[in-house]
């Protein structure tokens, strides 16, 4: 069956993608999509942090948080 399957890869000028087309001759049947080699590549960026006023009066022992019993 893997030897009646052909695949050809056409190049899209002026970008690095490809059309990529799959044909089974047994079954006369196929289909193409776009092959992308640098679909992945992109580059990591992270996002700034947000702004968060400090409010001290909420880090505080405010009676939520006890300490363990006998600690």
């Amino acid at each position: 069956m893997r030897r009646s399957v052909q695949t050809v890869l056409i190049p899209i000028p002026g970008t690095g993608k490809r059309i990529q087309c799959s044909v089974v001759l047994l079954m006369a049947g196929g289909g193409c999509g776009i092959d992308d080699p640098n679909l992945n590549d992109q580059p990591a960026e992270a996002r700034p942090p947000p702004d968060i006023p400090f409010k001290p009066h909420l880090q505080e022992d405010n009676g939520s948080v006890r300490p363990p019993p006998g600690g």
